[in-house]
């Protein structure tokens, strides 16, 4: 049983960055909300919070940093030329930034001091459960 233990906890700390003394982040594949508790499941690891524990519920948006450097290439790189080329680049590469917007599920722990941050792919499914936990709590 000692192995598994150790498993576990490893499985969990490779899974989840620790980014500050209090934001964990998680990427997580599944969450299911049953009657009082929010299971979220990861590639190695399922966790589980009560909902009375979840003090706060937020969604944090952000835009790829990689999508807006290039962003910001092109522009530049328009602005010296004056182009069509570069400007219908400039376009897509600005469609491209504004679609791919990067939304996270915060979860603020009542009576510990962290905070988790549940990276989901489908933003979709991020503003469905953050709407169903608020119902629920």
């Amino acid at each position: 049983m000692r192995k598994t233990d150790d498993k576990t906890r490893n499985d969990e700390y490779r899974n989840k960055l620790r980014l500050s003394s209090r934001v964990y982040q998680y990427k997580v594949r599944k969450i299911q909300v049953t009657n009082d508790k929010l299971i979220f499941i990861g590639k190695n690891f399922e966790k589980e919070i009560n909902l009375e524990d979840i003090e706060k519920i937020g969604i944090e948006r952000s835009f790829n940093k990689i999508l807006v450097i290039l962003t910001i290439a092109v522009a530049l790189l328009t602005l010296f030329s004056q182009d069509l080329p570069h400007l219908i680049t400039l376009l897509i590469t600005l469609a491209i930034t504004l679609a791919y917007r990067e939304e996270n599920l915060l979860i603020k722990v009542r009576g510990e001091d962290r905070l988790l941050r549940l990276k989901i792919l489908d933003h979709r499914e991020i503003r469905a459960l953050a709407k169903t936990l608020n119902e629920r709590r």
